[in-house]
């Protein structure tokens, strides 16, 4: 595994740590302030880091601390820009929670690789 690779992975672990304790600052911190987030609940796209927040505060509000855990996570990474996929699983603690799918891209700010695209999805039925 390369560096950038690993401080990619590293990111996203921090993410899913920070949206598991509702930790604002910490999700902040990794993302980019034109954050781009296509979501599972409306509004489908939400842009900016405001409006990203009012979306996890809804999240937070539903379930409160619990499962945000990231499986099977594939990573690329070049000069300037990544990205990432895998699956989540989401619920109330205490929950078997669901399953999502999820893509990141990423780009490297000031050297540090930073969140500036997510993508959340279910299957179609």
């Amino acid at each position: 595994m390369d560096s950038d690779e690993l401080q990619v992975r590293r990111v996203l672990e921090a993410w899913a740590r920070a949206v598991r304790r509702a930790d604002v600052d910490a999700v902040v911190a990794v993302h980019t302030g034109d954050v781009v987030l296509f979501d599972v609940p409306p509004p489908m796209v939400v842009t900016g880091i405001d409006s990203y927040l009012r979306q996890w505060r809804l999240f937070w509000e539903a379930q409160g601390e619990g499962l945000f855990d990231v499986s099977g996570l594939t990573v690329v990474a070049g000069d300037g820009v990544a990205f990432a996929h895998g699956l989540l699983r989401i619920g109330a603690a205490g929950t078997e929670g669901f399953e999502v799918r999820l893509t990141v891209g990423l780009r490297r700010v000031d050297g540090r690789w930073l969140v500036t695209h997510e993508h959340h999805s279910v299957p179609a039925e």
